[in-house]
């Protein structure tokens, strides 16, 4: 996991100063319950069971930092599609197809899969 962590470290603070205009960042050190609460509100608007008219989300963290865990509370608030790009990555791993053969590649060694690939 150490390896994992410090691959996202490396990777997000590349990619930060792009996103710094349009982020919205939560105290990750709350607990679970009040992180929800507090990108509830944000995403409403400040109107509980709003639901905007488009909306695009990207939730990144380091593993195992509850994202899915966030996106869940959210897919259950606004009933929006979640896709996990995780999940989509460890499904053709499971099924052994030609992505999945490369992508466990990079996984195996921690390290993060291309766009290329994605």
């Amino acid at each position: 996991m150490g390896k994992r962590i410090t691959m996202y470290h490396d990777n997000v603070n590349s990619i930060l100063p792009y996103y710094e205009k349009i982020a919205r960042k939560f105290d990750g050190t709350k607990n679970k319950h009040a992180i929800s609460e507090d990108v509830i509100h944000f995403l409403a608007g400040g109107a509980p069971k709003k639901v905007p008219k488009q909306m695009q989300i990207i939730i990144a963290g380091a593993p195992a930092s509850g994202k899915g865990t966030q996106c869940e509370k959210i897919v259950e608030e606004f009933g929006l599609v979640h896709i996990s790009t995780g999940d989509e990555l460890r499904q053709h791993v499971k099924q052994n197809s030609a992505l999945g053969v490369l992508a466990k590649q990079y996984m195996d060694a921690g390290a993060l899969v291309p766009d290329e690939l994605m």
